[in-house]
């Protein structure tokens, strides 16, 4: 109710509201106005608003680009009762998209705005993902790789501190590259994001990290030595010696007749009494109040088994 009748203000009179309001009110508007959902027309007013009249190349120029085509890549799925768009038609929205995130992108490199709107980088950046997002989810995603790669070299340029996101995605553009038929590019991705995570570490992505080395190197025997390394080596906490095991049960790695031979070795220094008592050399009552960690619980459960 607040923002219908702060839009009945405005436009009963524009002329006054556009020479006595800053322009980041506009903006800041526009803004939420998205943030809500469902108000994508009331914004797209505000944003071809703006765009007609300031043109200050600073940060809130940037900011309703990106609103801009936050609002275009919404059109893809269908918004108020609009269709969604078909899987070409997709295709060039997210394109159209991206060339606004790049306009928005170019005013942020000019050089007197490079260092003070570097956080900017993070926001566009933010803002095209959620775009493409469901692209990577319905495994569309061959079909932007291009863009997840520049994306990732423009968060990799300016060094971003948040590395879950930048992890995030890397892992989408190595997805991408791997649907477009460049496995080997997408892992050298991988790869480099295994550096990264062990230069900065911190990083909660390191697992989903793991599961995907493991998975898409499941026929290279001498990567997958590695990362067996790279396992035992890790923080004990981490449980990761037990993750590489359960991870090539999961990818079908270890035949199915040596699974429980595998397990029962996994188990046994966390609980020997489970061990045991899965293979019927103890009774019931001496196991009672033992258990496995919540992570390893966790490890096993996510081998389905």
């Amino acid at each position: 109710a607040i923002l219908d009748s702060n839009d009945m203000k405005i436009s009963a009179n524009t002329r006054a509201a556009l020479s006595n309001l800053p322009f980041e009110i506009f903006v800041r508007y526009a803004e939420i106005l998205l943030e809500l959902g469902q108000r994508d027309m009331l914004a797209s007013k505000y944003v071809s608003l703006i765009l007609q009249h300031f043109t200050c190349k600073n940060q809130f120029d940037v900011r309703t680009l990106l609103a801009q085509a936050l609002l275009e890549g919404r059109k893809i799925f269908g918004t108020q009762g609009q269709e969604a768009l078909k899987a070409e038609q997709a295709s060039e929205q997210i394109k159209k998209a991206w060339e606004t995130v790049k306009k928005a992108l170019d005013i942020v490199a000019i050089p007197t705005n490079k260092i003070k709107y570097q956080f900017l980088v993070y926001n566009a950046s933010i803002t095209m993902w959620k775009i493409v997002r469901p692209y990577v989810k319905l495994v569309w995603v061959g079909s932007i790789a291009d863009i997840l790669e520049k994306m990732s070299a423009l968060i990799e340029e300016s060094d971003d501190i948040d590395i879950d996101w930048r992890c995030s995605l890397m892992a989408g553009q190595a997805l991408g590259l791997v649907e477009a038929n460049k496995k080997p590019d997408g892992l050298k991705i991988l790869d480099k994001m295994w550096e990264l995570v062990k230069k900065k570490g911190g990083c909660t992505f390191e697992d989903n990290l793991l599961r995907m080395r493991i998975f898409f190197y499941r026929d290279n025997a001498g990567v997958l030595g590695n990362i067996k390394k790279d396992c035992e080596t890790a923080d004990a906490a981490k449980e990761y010696r037990h993750f590489f095991v359960l991870q090539q049960i999961k990818c079908g790695l270890i035949p199915e007749a040596n699974v429980d031979k595998e397990l029962f070795a996994l188990i046994r220094p966390l609980c020997p009494c489970i061990a045991d008592y899965a293979e019927g050399k103890c009774g019931e009552e001496e196991v009672t109040g033992q258990s496995l960690t919540p992570m390893a619980q966790d490890r096993v459960a996510e081998a389905s088994r």
